[in-house]
């Protein structure tokens, strides 16, 4: 049960510095460089947090990796680089990453539904309306 609410505080902190950031990044230089430093800085962090996590030998970590990590790596510049780039376009830090994750959100409720499987009850589908309405209240 720790590790459930641990992993929430995670998300909410990173996600709360994450933006905060984010947002202040100065216009000018080249964003994916940036990007790519920061990408560096995690990779020293990462490998400090795995020397205290790792259950086998390098090796035997390295070996269970999935290729998913990979793809994930393809993903994240796009994500850091967008965020900054709605920043810099003039969307306001209470109203972008809103506006993204509910829409992100949606897409995954009917790719969750139409590849996965998953079922959506009425109170559920009522919860993703009442997100819709609420950026388009935002919005205003």
């Amino acid at each position: 049960m720790f590790m459930h609410y641990f992993a929430l505080a995670l998300v909410l902190a990173a996600g709360l510095g994450y933006h905060m950031v984010s947002r202040g990044v100065p216009d000018g230089g080249n964003r994916f460089i940036g990007v790519g430093m920061a990408y560096v800085v995690g990779f020293i962090i990462c490998m400090i947090c795995f020397l205290f996590t790792k259950q086998g030998s390098l090796a035997q970590e390295w070996q269970a990796i999935s290729w998913h990590y990979f793809l994930i790596g393809i993903m994240v510049p796009g994500v850091e680089v967008g965020f900054i780039a709605m920043y810099h376009s003039g969307w306001q830090v209470s109203k972008a990453a809103l506006t993204a994750d509910v829409l992100v959100t949606s897409l995954l409720v009917l790719i969750g539904m139409l590849v996965f499987g998953e079922h959506l009850s009425l109170i559920n589908l009522a919860g993703v309306l009442c997100c819709f309405a609420g950026v388009i209240l935002l919005e205003r």
